[in-house]
Formats: C-alpha cells, structure tokens, sequence
C-alpha cells in the first residue's frame, strides 16, 4: 500500500488485506470494537508528534535526538549509544 499512487480507497485496502491473508470482516468488527480507544491513541499520538515539529511519518526520538525521517542506522545507534551513557 505504501508504494501506491495517489490516494487509497477502502476497495484497494480491502484487497491488499484480504491478498494478505486477513479477515477483513474480523479486522473492521474489531475496528468497531476498539474504535474510540483508536482514535484516542492516534490523537494522542498526533499531538505528540506536533510537539516535536513532526508532521509526517516516519519520526524518531532516541535520547536527546529527533529524526524527522528514516535515520541512517549508524546515526540511531549512536544516539541511542549517546542517551544510555546519559542516564
């Protein structure tokens, strides 16, 4: 899905999971189940991530260190190396 042009439509996500293996029916009824603990966590998230600038995905805090992308794994490592040494 993340390699897909333009917007997805419910069709296209139904699919993809289905090709995959899952029981969309099962995941939407679990969806209605879950729903406002959901949309909580995501709000939660979302304000979160606004604290630290961030506006998008992907994002990382390690220590002192945010990375508003996909680090280098050599750059995380050493800022995860950096917030241990820290404590």
């Amino acid at each position: 899905m993340m390699k897909t042009d333009g917007r997805l439509t419910m069709q296209m996500i139904d699919e993809t999971l289905t090709k995959a293996g899952f029981n969309v029916a099962v995941l939407k009824q679990n969806h209605r189940q879950d729903e406002a603990k959901i949309d909580g966590l995501l709000r939660r998230n979302d304000t979160q991530g606004g604290g630290f600038g961030f506006n998008g995905t992907p994002a990382f805090v390690a220590g002192t260190v945010i990375f508003p992308g996909v680090p280098r794994m050599e750059d995380l490592k050493a800022a995860l190396e950096q917030g241990r040494a820290a404590r």
